[in-house]
């Protein structure tokens, strides 16, 4: 649950009536949350990708996410909306190897099959077990 009045909440009211590279722009200028950005991706394995470094048009949003009833859904930025790429078996979460499978490995094999570019960020967000 994202706390009403937060942060976060407040960037999603702003984002979300948005264009894509509108939201984009937003997201760029949201000082507080690049520096969250920038912070956790030092903490990475690879080199980071200087911000005038990227290849712009092939660069966007993309987020694999669990709902409540098992089924994985991706978010990407370029799409008007959510995919439904499948549900999950029981006991699996969205990172297990099933998921992986369904999601961001599926994406990997695309990408590698077109011959494209297979650099990418990975963040996980999570919330802990309900009580």
């Amino acid at each position: 649950m994202i706390t009403s009045g937060s942060e976060l909440a407040q960037f999603i009211d702003k984002a979300t009536p948005l264009h894509m590279l509108d939201r984009a722009t937003l997201l760029g200028e949201t000082a507080s949350l690049y520096e969250l950005s920038e912070a956790a991706a030092v903490k990475g394995d690879t080199e980071v990708v200087k911000r005038d470094a990227l290849d712009k048009p092939k660069n966007h949003f993309l987020a694999l996410v669990q709902s409540k009833n098992g089924v994985l859904w991706e978010l990407e930025g370029a799409r008007k909306g959510p995919l439904n790429r499948g549900s999950l078996s029981e006991g699996n979460d969205a990172l297990s190897d099933q998921a992986l499978e369904m999601g961001i490995r599926r994406l990997v094999k695309i990408q590698q099959g077109a011959g494209e570019s297979t650099r990418f960020s990975c963040i996980a967000l999570a919330l802990g077990p309900e009580e």
